[in-house]
């Protein structure tokens, strides 16, 4: 028996989306952003909840840059 190896995607894809600290379109986010849609998201103005966290969709890890 021969085994196929599976094609790795042809290209990465990148979704950017500025949020400006809307609790609700983090939310619609959060529950709309899928990983066999976006290998990358970067979110300028997260909601950061009281605790001072950001809400991150199962599967991906957040990033902050050190200033």
């Amino acid at each position: 028996m021969s085994e196929q190896l599976q094609q790795s995607p042809t290209r990465l894809r990148i979704l950017q989306i500025n949020l400006n600290k809307s609790s609700k379109a983090h939310l619609e986010l959060y529950n709309k952003v899928s990983r066999k849609d976006w290998d990358i998201v970067m979110v300028q103005e997260p909601h950061v909840t009281a605790m001072g966290n950001i809400r991150t969709p199962n599967g991906y890890m957040v990033v902050i840059p050190v200033d």
